[in-house]
């Protein structure tokens, strides 16, 4: 229903502003929690996608971003125990549902023999350079988004990764 207001002959429809009203509060509240959750890292890197992943029996650590973007650079960075190794190399066994997955940029040290074992693919590393960088890190980018599961082994160790790729 349509009044006029005051003398002046101006119309005004209060139900009409006030569902205006409404829906704006209601489009300022989703954008403020869309930036809430970005900078919280539910939709990519931040603080709250951060994970850290220990290996069966807890020889081996993997550091990355369990929540991450579709081709944007991320590092995957793994530690190992003493006890892991086999005479002077280390055996690193990635499945190849990751290695499908993903772009390998970079993995430092570099493995010294790659080769394919089954479902994985096994890098090996010379031991002194393992040693010398502190761990394995692999610089990758995610070629297709959705849920991504995958294993890293070592000898008997293992670990199941969890990563949501966001496009």
């Amino acid at each position: 229903m349509k009044n006029f207001h005051n003398d002046l002959q101006i119309e005004e429809d209060l139900k009409h502003q006030n569902s205006a009203w409404r829906f704006q509060r209601i489009g300022m509240a989703a954008l403020v929690l869309l930036i809430i959750v970005s900078l919280l890292g539910l939709l990519g890197n931040g603080p709250l996608s951060s994970a850290s992943i220990e290996s069966s029996g807890g020889k081996f650590k993997v550091e990355l971003q369990s929540i991450i973007r579709l081709y944007s650079n991320d590092v995957m960075n793994i530690a190992f125990n003493e006890d892991l190794y086999e005479k002077d190399t280390l055996r690193l066994l990635i499945s190849k549902t990751f290695i499908q997955a993903v772009e390998i940029q970079d993995i430092k040290p570099a493995p010294a023999e790659e080769k394919d074992a089954g479902d994985n693919i096994e890098f090996s590393f010379l031991k002194k350079e393992v040693i010398n960088s502190g761990l394995v890190k692999i610089n990758y980018k995610f070629r297709r988004y959705g849920l991504e599961e995958y294993s890293l082994s070592v000898k008997n160790e293992h670990a199941l990764i969890k990563q949501m790729v966001w496009p």
